[in-house]
């Protein structure tokens, strides 16, 4: 209620508060607070004035508006869709304020799709509702709409029935209710169909209580397994394998630890190498700790057969000599408690005379307490709670961080893994760079197998923000290119090169290497090295020549006379590089032109100004080749090749070398 003057006041309707009724509520004001207002309407006769505090009214008309004004029913036509409040519940149906003057009517058959067997209790008083206008009688003013998402949506799909779901099918639902054997799941956008999911059928592995894993209300996916519609029963299956046959996830927790913080293809000395090398001694000390388990189940029997003679009933003695001892019935139970039909009188006898003698009470020995969560790292976590723990005592380990995401990922719960990655990224101190840049390819790797290209996208983006952005943009590369989408990994490729060109040679390498090996497209690898000595600095030039000329040798794809060609250029230009004389004679010995290598080889020595100390070395390594790839021959040849060497130089200096 706004107030003009002592004696001239008026409301303003909900749907007069604000442009966007998402953002209505008078709430947000505060009795005696002045406000901007606009006179919607003058009830002369009754002395009423209705207000609009909307920011189009009230400030400029060039504000946004997400819920247009209705000021008259004339406003309104058939199958507009509109917002408004609920004004009244009725037993036929509710009441929709539009505007301050127009109100529509929903009959309870258009509330919803579904049966709504308590529907008042879905719609309360003021609540924002969004309907499609069905009947519109500007005579009479009456508005009807409808709340159906049906008419509403245009894209709707109508809920599920039996006959709709089919076997293999995979569907989205919530837990509804936890047992000891499984979990009830309901399924999304269903006529409110449930399934049982059996504890078998929950992971790839054998799991605790599933009490300890689910709650009620959980979203999760599930996969139909069986139908039977005689009895309406469905069987669903959680599994990670049922939803990624691609992944063998019959290695478990390593596995899936190895898929989420690979994707950079770096070797056993890189931080990720060192953090899988980490979990795998983590693993050895799990099943170490089984072997303990073994000794307490022993400890355990021998402790009930001492219990037992000391409660007055030896094993040996209940072991009767005249066969009369039956065992348990194969239903599990005996129905005659263990007594002989046949000797009921002997029973009953030997019943009285144990009745006169005094019974001596068990005693039972005290069971030591013994606190297991110190061997929690030695058995390995197996649940929510078990890791929650560890990440108590170690929340900077980025590893366990990945462990806890794969086993959520072995649940099929994404989304909660995703939770878990974000948590980490959050916890991890920021001095530790090199744990959260294992955390951020963690996400990324998880975005790439199991999100959206937008949700990828924007991980991506964050990640360059908070680590460096060219180890990211090389990392996801690798990580685009294993998984076969190579068309995102070209475009993230010449983004990066465009953005990140002039600070690295490593990447211009990888991207001719991704066009020459992956794409097997030559022209565009050939084309990246005039680019690459444009943006970089000259003192790499030489390097990333060789590197690659090499490439040519190495890709499968490459063109090697090429190869020799460039490394010919570079020699002639610096003769005097025994390391890339080097480069040329491993490449052409792999490639099996063991005749070409000896002539380089030969080459060298007529190259002139090189320091007689190194020539020496290569002297040597000469003779070490050819005693792994040539003949005596060609060993003895080596030896007179630096017989001549040493007489020319001593012929141009006047002195005696010795080599």
């Amino acid at each position: 209620m706004v107030q003009l003057t002592d004696s001239l006041s008026g409301p303003v309707s909900l749907v007069d508060i604000a442009d966007d009724y998402s953002t209505a509520s008078p709430t947000t004001y505060e009795k005696n607070q002045i406000v901007r207002v606009c006179i919607k309407g003058l009830d002369v006769p009754n002395k009423r004035i209705h207000f609009s505090t909307r920011p189009s009214k009230t400030l400029s008309s060039s504000l946004p508006v997400e819920d247009r004004e209705i000021n008259a029913v004339s406003d309104l036509r058939i199958d507009d869709v509109v917002r408004g409040f609920v004004k009244n519940v009725a037993d036929n149906g509710l009441f929709v304020s539009l505007a301050y003057n127009v109100t529509a009517f929903v009959r309870v058959s258009d509330l919803s799709d579904l049966f709504l067997k308590d529907w008042k209790s879905e719609f309360e008083i003021d609540r924002l509702v969004k309907g499609k206008v069905i009947q519109v009688d500007k005579d009479l003013k009456h508005v009807q709409m409808s709340l159906k998402r049906s008419h509403i949506d245009k894209d709707y799909q109508p809920p599920l029935t039996l006959e709709d779901i089919t076997v293999g099918q995979v569907v989205t639902g919530k837990v509804r209710k936890v047992e000891t054997f499984g979990v009830f799941i309901v399924i999304d956008n269903s006529a409110n169909i449930s399934g049982l999911c059996h504890k078998s059928q929950m992971a790839d592995r054998k799991l605790p209580d599933p009490k300890k894993l689910y709650d009620e209300g959980d979203a999760v996916k599930a996969k139909i397994l069986k139908i039977d519609r005689d009895t309406r029963r469905i069987s669903l299956g959680l599994k990670a394998s049922f939803f990624r046959p691609e992944i063998d996830t019959d290695g478990g927790e390593e596995e899936m630890m190895e898929r989420l913080i690979g994707g950079d293809g770096s070797d056993e000395d890189s931080e990720v190498g060192k953090i899988k090398d980490m979990l795998a001694e983590d693993m050895d000390e799990a099943l170490d700790g089984w072997e303990g388990l073994e000794d307490v189940d022993d400890e355990e029997s021998d402790t009930d057969m001492e219990n037992a003679e000391e409660g007055g009933v030896s094993v040996k003695a209940a072991l009767r000599e005249d066969g009369n001892m039956q065992g348990l019935a194969a239903g599990g139970f005996d129905w005659t408690g263990g007594i002989s039909l046949t000797n009921a009188g002997d029973s009953s006898s030997d019943t009285d005379a144990q009745a006169s003698q005094p019974k001596r009470k068990k005693r039972r020995k005290a069971e030591p307490q013994i606190d297991l969560t110190g061997n929690l790292d030695a058995h390995g976590p197996q649940s929510v709670a078990d890791f929650e723990r560890l990440l108590l005592g170690r929340p900077n380990e980025s590893g366990l961080w990945v462990r806890y995401m794969a086993f959520q990922l072995e649940l099929s719960e994404v989304d909660k893994a995703r939770e878990i990655a974000e948590r980490a990224l959050r916890t991890i101190h920021i001095r530790e760079q090199d744990e959260k840049l294992n955390m951020w390819m963690a996400l990324l790797n998880l975005e790439n197998a199991y999100g959206t290209e937008e949700a990828l996208d924007n991980a991506f983006a964050r990640a360059c923000q908070y680590c460096d952005s060219l180890d990211i943009h090389m990392r996801l590369a690798s990580t685009l290119i294993q998984s076969g989408k190579h068309e995102k990994a070209e475009a993230l490729y010449i983004k990066a090169l465009s953005k990140l060109g002039s600070e690295s040679d490593t990447l211009w390498l990888n991207v001719a290497t991704f066009y020459l090996t992956t794409l097997n497209q030559p022209s565009k690898a050939h084309a990246l090295l005039p680019r690459a000595l444009q943006s970089l600095p000259k003192h790499t030039h030489l390097q990333l020549t060789s590197h690659f000329a090499a490439l040519e040798f190495k890709s499968p794809n490459g063109d090697a006379e090429r190869g020799r060609t460039m490394f010919e250029g570079i020699l002639g230009s610096f003769p005097k590089r025994l390391d890339i004389w080097s480069i040329l004679i491993d490449l052409e010995t792999n490639k099996g032109g063991k005749d070409r290598a000896r002539g380089l080889f030969e080459r060298v020595t007529k190259v002139k100004g090189v320091k007689a100390g190194k020539m020496k070395k290569w002297f040597q390594k000469w003779e070490r080749w050819e005693k792994a790839n040539g003949d005596e021959r060609n060993q003895g040849r080596v030896g007179k090749v630096a017989e001549a060497y040493v007489r020319r130089v001593a012929e141009e200096k006047g002195k005696e070398v010795e080599v």
